[in-house]
Formats: structure tokens, sequence, C-alpha cells
């Protein structure tokens, strides 16, 4: 359901009420309450809502984190009814469910901003008009399906045909269909040689002739034309394959290639890979003009498999830069939540912040270039903006010298690429390392802090360079912390946007700022504000 967030326009006059509703669904019954008595207008009619709700939200995420936290808010409410009584009669308040929301006056009930639906957690109650008193929580995160069902692989006599009698082949049982995104496999070397190392795993299922054999290489259609059939343990490759498109015994769409293994050595219990060699790539993107590769497409790709909500909007308007940024290869080829492959896979190399809205799970992509050109508010002191307490330097992992290995070869599960980041100019020069402004002053100031990662879905150079950018810009110097009550009018402002900060009583002007956490107080809005320090770019007119 689209949500309309709360506009500039509608929020001109600091006497405008924003207020919290509250539905509760208990033993069948739908309970109201709001922070003061109202009757809110729906399409149809209105609701009436019971005052003496207190609540404290806060919109919050936490900076380039991929493991986001359990939506959890505490509540005390006294119900309208004798919920002993409702006990007594078998009715479970655990069972109960909620919904908070914020609502702006002038707004129909349709038009609520929905904060958090979950289940009321640890409720406790007394006699009548004794407060009953629970945890409203949601877990936004969790992903009860699987990527790749139990039939989407090798099973000899239902998916496919067991092998003719006599016949040497043992068909690949129990092996999953792959999933197989992007270009794998393929890299640059220093000198800008292309090469193709093998990729993604093979499955033999069918015997087709006297000395053929069909090798499904991928679960859905893949945008190659031939691929390259390697024996790992022979060390033989098979050359050219052409790719067909065709079903298994229940219907399951498979891309496959037949191998002569007269020609091509192979006997039962051989590894086979792919090669993805420069004919194409994998599974297609929605326009079917190529591989889908980038990392937006491929993040909403697998969230489309999972259970889980989208804020479809938010990763629309991320995916392109994401796409441009960051291109993945990889393969899928064992089950899996969906949200558990993004979130071991994508989200730790990519410049965001996830969380859970009411819409699903949404996204604050970090523009480490961002200028004053870029912010969508200002904060300035005065006039009804305040700060709140002193500025505080948070703990965080300090990093200047960063590296990061990729283009990983199946063949021996070895990454044939390495890049660095270094702050250190005494530190020996070596292919792939290169050192900034960022990653110098950071040195100079705390001395080498070394990460060194992984990955088995980068295999181009731009996109381990872009990783290696954002991380060390984002870690090369402690964030400035600041919180600001601010009137209403700003109250349309929402976590992960950029602003800009005029504060000349602590000598902070023009500040580019990230937006982490909005937090609603009886009504009024608190921004907490995120400063990532940018030497190049901040001028400190010494």
């Amino acid at each position: 359901m689209y949500q309309k967030p709360l506009r500039w326009i509608e929020l001109l006059d600091d006497l405008t009420s924003v207020e919290f509703l509250l539905s509760l669904t208990v033993a069948g019954r739908e309970f109201y309450f709001s922070t003061r008595p109202l009757t809110v207008p729906t399409e149809t009619g209105s609701i009436v809502y019971r005052g003496g709700l207190a609540a404290k939200w806060t919109d919050a995420l936490n900076l380039f984190n991929y493991s986001p936290t359990l939506l959890a808010i505490p509540l005390e409410i006294i119900f309208p009814v004798d919920v002993a009584a409702l006990v007594a009669r078998g009715f479970n308040l655990w069972r109960g469910v909620g919904e908070l929301s914020l609502w702006a006056e002038g707004r129909t009930y349709e038009e609520r901003i929905v904060l958090m639906r979950g289940s009321m957690v640890e409720p406790t109650y007394g006699a009548m008009n004794e407060p009953v008193k629970f945890s409203l929580e949601a877990n936004g995160f969790q992903d009860t399906s699987l990527v790749l069902d139990q039939t989407q692989r090798v099973l000899e006599g239902v998916t496919w045909d067991p092998p003719p009698g006599g016949s040497p082949v043992v068909l690949s049982e129990g092996v999953y269909y792959p999933i197989v995104f992007g270009t794998p496999g393929r890299y640059q070397d220093a000198e800008g040689g292309e090469h193709f190392a093998q990729a993604t795993p093979a499955a033999v299922v069918e015997v087709v002739g006297p000395l053929e054999i069909k090798i499904v290489i991928a679960g859905h259609a893949v945008e190659a034309d031939n691929v390259v059939i390697w024996n790992n343990t022979k060390k033989l490759a098979y050359l050219a394959s052409p790719v067909a498109l065709e079903v298994d015994n229940l219907g399951q769409t498979v891309s496959t290639t037949n191998v002569d293994y007269s020609v091509f050595p192979y006997d039962p219990g051989d590894d086979l890979q792919v090669i993805w060699n420069q004919d194409g790539g994998g599974l297609w993107n929605d326009t079917r003009t190529q591989a889908r590769t980038g990392a937006g497409e491929l993040i909403t790709y697998f969230l489309r498999l999972s259970t889980l909500g989208i804020d479809t909007g938010v990763w629309r308007s991320i995916a392109s830069e994401l796409d441009q940024q960051f291109k993945f290869s990889g393969y899928v080829n064992e089950p899996c939540s969906a949200w558990e492959y993004i979130e071991d896979n994508f989200l730790p190399l990519l410049p965001v912040s996830v969380f859970a809205t009411g819409e699903g799970i949404s996204a604050a992509f970090w523009r480490r270039q961002a200028t004053a050109a870029d912010v969508v508010g200002t904060v300035s002191t005065g006039g009804g903006v305040a700060r709140v307490g002193p500025i505080t330097y948070e703990k965080q992992e300090i990093l200047n010298d960063i590296r990061i290995d990729y283009a990983l070869s199946l063949a021996d599960r070895s990454y044939r690429r390495t890049s660095g980041v270094i702050g250190d100019r005494e530190a020996p020069a070596g292919e792939g390392l290169f050192s900034s402004s960022f990653s110098r002053a950071s040195f100079l100031g705390f001395g080498t802090h070394a990460e060194s990662l992984s990955s088995d879905v980068v295999y181009e150079t731009a996109t381990a360079t872009n990783v290696l950018e954002w991380m060390h810009r984002a870690h090369a110097f402690p964030h400035r912390v600041l919180k600001y009550d601010v009137p209403i009018r700003l109250g349309f402002l929402r976590r992960g946007n950029l602003v800009l900060l005029q504060d000349p009583e602590v000598h902070l002007v023009d500040k580019v700022c990230f937006l982490r956490d909005v937090t609603w107080i009886d009504g009024r809005p608190r921004l907490t504000l995120v400063l990532v320090e940018d030497p190049p770019r901040d001028d400190r007119g010494l």
C-alpha cells in the first residue's frame, strides 16, 4: 500500500497537529487509541479514538548497517473493557496484534503513515481500569520462504528420466538447479586483458544419445547463447556448447547444453563446471536487454522471491545508482532465504542502511560525493530549532587500509584479483592499490587501521574500487552526532535524507549531514544528524 509521506506544504503551520494512532485487535474486537480523543475521518465515515496513549517513536537507522534490529515499542493502555474477564473466557492477550501510525490533521484515516504492525509481546494486565502493559513488536526481516524449491533439482525418475539400462552415466542426484546472475567468472587483469574463470556448477540430468549427456546450467532462461563446460576432475574443457531452453518432467524451466563425451572425457562423479564466456551471462534483467547484474536490480529480484514487504518507491529511486556503481555476478545452488542471501552477499559491499517501514523493507543510500545541492532541507538554529545536548563523537571502527579479494575461480576456490586502498605513503606499492586524501589524512591522525575482505560476487575491478571508495571514506574518521528539536514544519524530513546544517554557535555552517533518526515526542519531531567528515569538501577557513 502506497503511503503519502508528510509534506512540507501541509506542515507550514507549526500549530498543525500530528498524532499517534494505535489500533489493537484483541479477542476478535478492534480497539482504537490516540494521544488525545479524536474522530478521524475515513473515506466512508469516521473512527473514534480514545485518548490516553503515551508513545515515543523513533524512525531510526544504523548508518551502513545491514543487520537491522527488531522493531519494538513499549506501550501502556487502559482498555474500555474488563480485560481480566476476556482472559477468563479463554482469550489470550499474547495473540493480540496492533498497528501504530502517525496522522496529520486534515488527512483521512487512509492517508495515515503506518509506522509498524506487530504482535503484543509479554502483556501484563489486572482488574478493570488497571493498565495493560505490553511491547508491540515486529520483525520486518523475517523471511519465511526459501529460494529454490525442493523440486528444483535433479531427482531421478521425478524431474528427469533414469539413464537407460547399461548406461555408465550417473545423474547428479539431488543437485539443485542454480540461479545464475551477471557474468560470473569474467574478469580483467591489471593490463586490461579479459579472462574467464570456472564459475558455476553444472548438473548431469539426462542421457540423450549413445555418447551424449544433457547438462543443466541454470534453473531459468539465460542471456548466453553458448557456454564452456569444464571437467574440473580431468582439467579439460568442452568448447562452445549451445544453450537450449527447455523444461524438466515437472514443467520447470531450465537452461541446458549437451556434451558429447566421446570427445569430452567424462566419468560418473566428475566435477563439471560452467565457464561463462563472451557469449553472454545468466539471468535476464526485467527488460530482457542484458544479464541481470546491477546491485539494485539484483536486490529487488531477490526481494520479490521473499515473503517480505518492499518499499518499492525507495528501491526504485536508488536502483539506478546502485546498478551503475556496483555490478555483481554469481550463483545460488542451495536453498536459503532470499533475505539471507542479500544480507550475506550484497549489503556488506554497499553504502546503504536498511530498515523496516510500514510498507516493508526500505533503504537509505549514502552518496559519498554529496554537496549542498543534494540536500532536501535545511536545519538552521533559531526560529524554533534548538540543539539538544552536546555534540558527540560516535565510537566506530576507523579504517584506512582496506583490501578486497575478488574474481573467484570455482575450480580451486581461489580469488584471482586483489584491490586495496592504503593510507601509509611509505607502504610498498602494489598492483591494484591506491591511496586518497581521506586514507592519508586518516593514517596521519590515527595510524594504520586495516581490514581485509573477500567477495564471491564481485568480478569487475570497477565495482571493487567503488566498494573501497565508499568504505574508506565512510570509516576514515569518527562521525559526529548532533540532535535538534525542530518545529513541525520540518516533520516532512525522513531518515536517510541529506540536510544542510547551519549552527554558527558551534561553528558548523553549510555542513551536509545525514539524517539518521526522526523521533516524534508529543507530536513534535527531534532530528538526529550524522556529520561524516569530508576534508576535501569542507572548508575550515584556516
